[in-house]
């Protein structure tokens, strides 16, 4: 079966949107959301929660948002609540960027409660403050319970092709597991999916003068920034784009659908 992505862009302004519509689909404004939102999910309620940049995370009650939790970050530039996944009825994990901008932070989060249970702490510079940009985005939860988070580099290339350093790679963990990486080479991917039918990962990648990727990542494989990104010829051991934009738009959210080809 072919499949489709659908990808959400920093730039796409209410107009663009409404213009770039696929057929049989259509937009409609449901809540003015309270702060800057990085994402949102569905619960298995067809409840709407979603986060914010300044570390809320919010479930859309009627049409008001209802504060569920807050994590501690930095929220700035980057550095903020980047994205949650849900993990099971009362839990999302979430991904957000200490507010001593030393270490990226995953955790679960009690929905009903608001507490924080850290899962794993990224340390981006050997416990240095490290650049507020480039920390990736939404981690994904697996069909059994598998945690994946996509890191940015940090605001370094070199450092997405650095061994020891977690900027600009995947890692996967399940709770109370050290995180192992399975891909390095990125830039910035604010967003991936699992695709269950060939276990391979669909990402997003941020490049530098309109070089906006979509990768296609086994485990293993090494998307190549920085020393080869957007059109130019992957080098030998790297993984070539699927798809490049020909313009800069920014890629910041991304979900497989089926059945549109």
């Amino acid at each position: 079966m072919r499949r489709a992505v659908i990808v959400l862009s920093l730039l796409l302004s209410p107009i663009a949107a409404r213009g770039a519509t696929l057929p049989g689909f259509s937009v409609e404004k449901i809540i003015e959301t309270d702060g800057f939102l990085t994402c949102i999910v569905v619960d298995s309620h067809n409840e709407i929660i979603y986060s914010t940049t300044d570390g809320g995370i919010f479930r859309v009650d009627a049409k008001t948002s209802v504060r569920l939790a807050s994590v501690p970050t930095a929220a700035e530039g980057n550095a903020a609540l980047l994205g949650i996944a849900m993990y099971d009825e009362g839990h999302v994990i979430a991904h957000y960027v200490a507010p001593d901008l030393q270490s990226d932070l995953v955790s679960m989060v009690d929905l009903a409660d608001g507490s924080l249970v850290e899962l794993a702490r990224f340390i981006c510079d050997d416990g240095r403050v490290c650049s507020s940009e480039h920390h990736g985005g939404n981690p994904i939860v697996g069909p059994d319970g598998t945690i994946y988070v996509a890191m940015g580099d940090f605001g370094s290339g070199p450092r997405a092709q650095h061994a020891i350093n977690p900027g600009g790679k995947i890692f996967r963990f399940k709770p109370g597991e050290e995180p192992k990486r399975i891909a390095l080479g990125l830039r910035n991917p604010y967003d991936f999916a699992l695709d269950a039918a060939t276990g391979k990962f669909v990402v997003s990648d941020n490049g530098p003068m309109a070089g906006d990727e979509i990768n296609l990542i086994s485990e293993g494989d090494n998307a190549g920034w920085p020393y080869t990104w957007g059109y130019e010829r992957a080098l030998e051991g790297m993984l070539a784009p699927v798809y490049v934009f020909p313009e800069t738009v920014a890629p910041t959210g991304l979900a497989l659908i089926s059945g549109r080809g």
